[in-house]
C-alpha cells in the first residue's frame, strides 16, 4: 500500500547522560544516536543479544533482460545495498556501496548494460534515480532537487521510462519521460493535484501508460497517459454510494483489456478484467475461488500467464492462471509465509519472495514449464537454529462487536509455568501483522521465555473492506477496546502471565500502545513507542497541506469540535498524567511522517510526572530506523528495559 503520510519533521536537541560515557564493560551508543535516561548497557547483555539482530534477508529488485541473472538488495554492512546474483544459490556480489539504504532498483530492459536505482539521504524520503554503469562502476545522478520520484516503469522499447514524483509541498504529482542516457532532456508530461500516484505498467505499443491514483485505504481510480501527448483520462468509475479499491493492473498483450484486482461489489479483492473500449468489467475468477483477497498479480510477457497472491488469513497463497487454457497452473506447495514482489523473467519463469517464521525474505523462481522452485539466495540467519523456532499459531478473540485475531509466537516448551507477554502492535493503520520471520524478536522467545502476540485490530488490512473501515475517525477508540478483550483473553490462557505484559509500537502502533496505557496502566508492565503519534490532532494541523486531506480521511476532521473531542479522549499526550508505566521512546530526526517532536513532548511530559523513561534520538534516520548500528543499539537497550520492567 502506499505510504502517503508525507509530514516534514522538526529537529529537537537531546543530551546524552554520563551513564553512556565509554567504559570496558558498557555499549556506547553510535555517533548520531542520543540518549536520555536509560542505565548503562552491559557488554554481556549484547553478546547475548547479538545472533539474533545478524540475520539478514533479500529481496528480488530486477530480471537481467538477456541473461538468467537478477539484482538482489541485502544487507551485509550498514544498509541495504544492491547486488547481483547470477545462479540459483549463487553469490550475493556487492554492486552499490553507499551509507543510505537504497530503495529500489531496476534493469535497463534491453541489454542491460547499466539498472537505475532510487536513493534517499538519512531517511529523509525524498528519493533520487541514480544510474549505475555495470561496465565501468561509474554512477551518474538522475533526478535532483526537493521532488521525490514515487514510481517508475521502463517503456517496452527500453530506452526511456516514465516516472512519477510528489513536490516538496506535498500538494501536487508530477509525470516525466525520461532516458537515463541522456537525463538533461528529461520531459515533463502532465502535473495532477495530490501524492499517490503511480505508474503501474506500460502498453506493448508505448502509447499508454496504466496509472493509479490512490485516494484513500479504501479508494482509487485507474487513469490512462497518453504518450507522447500527457493527456490523461479516467477510465474506472465506481457506482454511486461505493468505494472501490484497486492495488495492482496490468496491461494484456493486445493492449484491449487490464487484468487488474478490484473489491467492486465485494469484501476482497478479486480478479477482474476491464475493457479499454466498453469499460465493461467482468470477473475473470469465480468470487469465492479463493479464501481472503487477491493481493497482487502480474501477466507474463507473452501473455499466456498470470500469476498473482492471494492473502489467506495473512498466509500468502501463490496461483498462475493459464490465460489461454483459462485453467489454474499447478504450483508447488510453499511453506507457511508471506510472498512478495513478482516478477515474470521471460515467459515461463516467475521470480518472487517467500518470508517464514522460520527463516527471512528470500529470492525464489517458479518455472511454470518445469513445475520446479528453485530458491537464489539463502539469507544468514546469525547461527540461530531456526528449525527450532515457534510456528506462528493463529489466535482469536472477542471484542465487544466481533472477532479479533492475530499471531501468537509461544517460548520453547523448555521454559515452564505462566510465560510474560510481548504484544507489538502494527502501524498503517492499514498493514496486517502476518506470518513474517520474527528475526531479533526469536531472542524474546528463545532467551526469555516471552510469548509474542501480533493483533490485527479493527482497520488492518487483509480482512476486508468493512473491516478496514472499522476504526475510521471517532470509531478509533474502538481499536483499544479490541487490545484490552486480548488483554482480557490473556487472563484466560493457563500459560500466559497476564501480570506481565508490555506493549510495543511503531509509528500508529504506537500510539495505540501509549494510547491503552492511559487506560489500562494497571494491567501493564510498561511501552515501548518508536516513530510514535502522541496526538492524531496536532499531527494532521502539523502536516502539509497536501497530506491534511488524506490524514483526515482516515482519522477524522480535528476542525469539527466533536471530533476534535474524540481525537483528545484518547490522545496520549492529553492524557500522559493518567499514564503510570515505564517508558521508552525513539525518533529520528529526519522524519517526514510523523514529527519527532511528538516522541520528544511525550518523554518530557512523563518525565514531568516522574515516571522512568528512556528516550532516544537518531540524526541520522527518518521514520523507520534503517542503519543497523542503530537498530542494534535500540535493540540491546529494548531488551534491558524488558528485562528490567517485565522479566526480571
Amino acid at each position: 500500500m502506499c505510504a502517503l503520510l508525507l509530514i516534514i519533521g522538526t529537529s529537537i536537541t537531546a543530551q546524552t547522560p554520563a551513564a553512556t560515557q565509554t567504559s570496558p564493560a558498557v555499549v556506547t551508543p553510535p555517533p548520531a544516536m542520543q540518549v536520555e535516561g536509560l542505565p548503562p548497557i552491559p557488554k554481556k547483555l549484547a553478546e547475548r543479544v547479538n545472533r539474533y539482530i545478524s540475520s539478514r534477508a533479500a529481496r528480488l529488485q530486477s530480471w537481467h533482460p538477456a541473461r538468467r541473472e537478477m539484482l538482489i538488495s541485502t544487507r551485509f554492512a550498514d544498509t541495504a545495498q544492491i547486488h547481483l546474483v547470477e545462479m540459483p544459490g549463487g553469490t550475493r556480489r556487492q554492486l552499490t556501496f553507499f551509507s543510505n539504504r537504497v530503495d529500489s532498483a531496476w534493469f535497463e530492459p534491453r541489454e542491460g548494460k547499466y539498472f537505475v536505482f532510487t536513493m534517499d539521504e538519512a531517511g529523509g524520503e525524498a528519493f533520487h534515480l541514480h544510474r549505475f554503469d555495470l561496465d565501468t562502476g561509474e554512477i551518474t545522478q538522475l533526478t535532483s532537487g526537493d521532488d521525490s520520484v514515487y514510481s517508475i516503469f521502463w517503456l517496452q522499447r527500453g530506452e526511456r521510462l516514465v516516472y512519477s514524483s510528489t513536490t516538496h509541498d506535498a500538494q501536487h504529482s508530477d509525470f516525466y519521460l525520461l532516458d537515463p542516457l541522456n537525463p538533461k532532456q528529461a520531459r515533463h508530461l502532465v502535473r495532477v493535484s495530490g501524492l499517490g500516484w503511480d505508474v503501474l505498467d506500460v502498453s506493448k505499443d508505448d502509447k499508454q501508460v496504466l496509472i493509479n491514483q490512490y485516494i484513500s485505504a479504501e479508494e482509487s481510480a485507474l487513469h490512462l497517459l497518453e504518450l507522447p501527448g500527457g493527456t490523461l483520462t479516467q477510465i474506472t468509475h465506481a457506482p454511486r454510494g461505493e468505494k472501490i479499491a484497486y492495488w495492482s493492473a496490468k496491461f494484456s498483450t493486445d493492449g484491449k483489456q487490464v487484468y487488474l484486482t478490484s473489491d467492486q461489489g465485494s469484501e476482497y479483492s478479486r480478479i477482474v478484467t476491464l475493457d479499454l473500449t466498453t469499460k465493461r468489467i467482468e470477473g475473470l475468477q469465480p468470487q469465492q475461488a479463493h479464501k481472503g483477497a487477491v493481493d497482487a498479480l502480474t501477466v507474463s510477457k507473452d501473455g499466456h500467464w498470470l500469476a498473482y497472491i492471494t492473502n489467506e488469513e495473512g498466509v500468502g497463497k501463490l496461483h498462475v492462471h493459464d490465460l489461454r487454457m483459462r485453467r489454474e497452473a499447478r504450483v508447488p506447495e510453499l511453506p507457511v509465509g508471506v510472498i512478495s514482489n513478482l516478477e515474470w523473467r521471460d515467459d515461463s519463469e516467475l521470480g518472487f519472495n517467500l518470508e517464514t517464521t522460520r527463516y527471512p525474505m528470500d529470492v525464489y523462481s517458479f518455472s511454470v514449464e518445469k513445475g520446479k522452485i528453485e530458491r537464489w539466495t539463502f539469507s544468514e540467519t546469525g547461527g540461530v537454529a531456526t528449525d527450532k523456532l515457534p510456528d506462528a499459531q493463529l489466535i482469536r478473540w472477542q471484542s465487544f462487536d466481533r472477532t479479533i485475531s492475530g499471531f501468537l509466537y509461544r517460548p520453547p516448551a523448555r521454559f515452564t509455568g505462566k510465560r510474560p507477554v510481548l504484544i507489538d502492535i502494527h502501524g498503517g493503520p492499514q498493514l496486517q501483522a502476518r506470518p513474517y520471520y520474527s528475526g531479533r524478536y526469536n531472542y524474546y522467545s528463545n532467551e526469555l521465555g516471552m510469548a509474542v502476540i501480533y493483533p490485527n485490530v479493527r482497520g488492518s488490512w487483509g480482512f476486508g473492506k468493512t473491516f478496514l473501515t472499522l476504526d475510521d475517525g471517532a470509531r478509533r477508540v474502538n481499536c483499544l477496546k479490541d487490545l484490552r478483550a486480548l488483554l482480557d483473553w490473556i487472563g484466560t490462557q493457563p500459560d500466559l502471565d497476564s501480570s506481565k505484559v508490555v506493549l510495543r509500537g511503531d509509528s500508529y502502533g504506537g500510539f495505540l500502545a501509549l494510547a491503552l496505557a492511559v487506560t489500562d496502566s494497571s494491567r501493564l508492565r510498561g511501552v515501548i513507542a518508536v516513530s510514535p503519534i502522541t496526538s492524531i490532532a496536532s499531527l494532521i494541523r502539523g502536516a502539509d497541506a497536501g497530506v491534511q486531506p488524506y490524514l483526515r480521511i482516515e482519522y477524522g476532521d480535528e476542525r469539527d469540535l466533536e471530533q476534535l473531542r474524540a481525537m483528545e479522549a484518547i490522545s496520549p499526550i492529553a492524557n500522559v498524567n493518567r499514564i503510570s508505566v515505564p517508558l521508552l521512546l525513539g525518533a529520528g530526526k529526519n522524519d517526514i511522517r510523523v514529527p519527532p517532536s511528538e516522541a520528544e513532548k511525550m518523554a518530557r511530559a512523563a518525565q514531568s510526572r516522574q515516571l522512568p523513561v528512556w528516550y532516544f534520538y537518531a540524526a541520522d534516520e527518518g521514520h523507520i530506523f534503517n542503519r543497523k548500528p542503530n537498530r542494534d543499539y535500540l535493540f540491546y537497550a529494548t531488551a534491558l528495559f524488558i528485562q528490567q520492567f517485565v522479566t526480571g
